[in-house]
């Protein structure tokens, strides 16, 4: 089949939109049971990279998508793979995009020129021989147990008809050349003309082998090739979704899952409605999957404040470093420049800043305290000693008081008295006069 250009594929979607119809809708991947999946018969994931598994422009996993992510690798060993528009094609100029986002997953990314969805060939060609040996399950043991019983009977049947027949008493050995030369040959202990050497029962036993291991392709096919079954996660349906839609007419068994929690929602806002507007629903084989669906997962964890702490500047803050620094790489040689990174670099070096400060803080505190103590005795013993000296001079300040006021009144006590001696003299002589004038008249 010949690929199509992508402007093609999309034309198709907009024309048929039931293409446009994911399998299984999630809110992300954590809320996918990979495991399980791998246990139906799925054997290889397709991830998107862009508001997937990444921020868009980012090669660092989102924090949130960490457990999920590690688990998704565990469930398809070495059988999961990163296409994306950006690392790898095209535009990736020399591959250098998709070795450092290769080297932040530890999942290979495939190299296509075409856009998705139109490199389906290319994924099939990635995954041809890396399937290994099929995993025979039980609902398919009815479908192989017949074609196996007749293969064992007709290689049972034909061994039988070798040892009794050809190489059995019915004819015997087969006769190489005439009587005279077979005469020579015994006479000369040497092989007859035609014959290399003497054909033993292990040579013709190897060889009957052979030959029935070639007359059994079927068996040999089931044995070593295994068909690609594979889950085709994205957050776009003009993309990923499609992509599942051309794997399937190359004959791939493909599903396509869809997440709808994006790590940052404002990236392409409106085509995102114009795809749900085209196609709302799933597809039938959505009620079948649901089963994978994990019912209660971990909400990821929230960086921006709540209730009254919206309200504080210092809190919105933190939140904002917290957010723009969560999906910070380690300091590291960037392989596009082959320089040091800038914002690692520099978070890196607030990073440090900050532990550098809390240690001083810690000791500034225990200094601070130790300070205070002392100072708090030396201000409780100086207030103890101005409380004492203000007791003296306050008992100082009353005695000398108290001796005024006696010495004030005995001052006034001696004024009274001579006051009261000046006062009687002259009444005395007063009596004294109005005594002597009475008697005469």
């Amino acid at each position: 089949m010949r690929a199509l250009p992508a402007p093609l594929i999309y034309l198709q979607g907009l024309l048929r939109p039931a293409l446009l119809r994911p399998d299984l809708r999630v809110p992300s991947i954590a809320n996918v049971d990979w495991s399980g999946l791998g246990a139906a018969g799925y054997n290889a994931v397709v991830v998107d990279k862009d508001n997937c598994v990444t921020k868009p422009h980012s090669d660092a996993l989102f924090p949130p998508y960490t457990q999920a992510w590690a688990n998704l690798k565990a469930a398809f060993p070495g059988r999961v793979l990163m296409v994306s528009n950006s690392a790898g094609s095209s535009k990736d100029r020399g591959g250098i995009g998709a070795e450092a986002l290769s080297m932040s997953l530890h999942v290979p990314v495939l190299a296509h020129r075409q856009p998705k969805p139109a490199c389906a060939a290319d994924i099939i060609a990635y995954f041809a021989g890396r399937l290994g040996r099929p995993m025979l399950t039980r609902d398919k043991v009815p479908e192989i147990h017949p074609e196996v019983e007749e293969e064992a009977a007709e290689r049972e049947l034909l061994q039988k008809w070798r040892w009794s027949v050809e190489e059995g008493p019915l004819a015997g050995r087969p006769l190489l050349g005439t009587l005279e030369e077979r005469m020579v040959a015994a006479q000369y202990r040497v092989a007859p003309p035609g014959s290399e050497g003497p054909a033993t029962d292990a040579a013709m036993k190897t060889q009957s082998r052979a030959e029935m291991q070639n007359q059994s392709p079927k068996e040999t096919k089931l044995e070593t090739e295994e068909p690609l079954r594979v889950l085709v996660v994205g957050d776009r349906q003009f993309t990923d979704v499609l992509l599942a839609r051309r794997l399937e007419m190359y004959g791939v068994k493909a599903s396509a899952i869809l997440t709808t929690d994006l790590p940052q929602p404002a990236d392409v806002r409106l085509l995102r409605k114009l795809e749900n507007y085209l196609a709302p629903g799933d597809t039938e084989q959505a009620a079948r999957l649901e089963s994978f669906v994990r019912i209660d997962p971990p909400p990821p964890p929230s960086l921006r404040p709540t209730g009254l702490e919206r309200l504080n500047p210092i809190a919105q803050a933190r939140s904002a470093w917290a957010e723009w620094t969560a999906d910070t790489p380690e300091v590291q040689l960037d392989p596009r420049s082959g320089t040091w990174k800038p914002k690692p670099l520099f978070v890196a070096s607030v990073r440090g800043l900050s532990a550098v400060l809390h240690v001083l803080g810690i000791y500034a505190r225990r200094g601070g305290a130790w300070a205070w103590v002392h100072i708090r005795r030396g201000a409780e013993k100086g207030w103890n000693a101005t409380k004492a000296k203000a007791g003296e001079m306050r008992a100082e300040y009353h005695a000398r008081k108290e001796a005024a006021r006696m010495d004030a009144e005995a001052r006034a006590d001696a004024a009274t008295i001579a006051s009261s001696d000046v006062k009687v003299t002259p009444k005395a002589a007063l009596e004294g006069e109005n005594a002597r004038i009475q008697p005469a008249q």
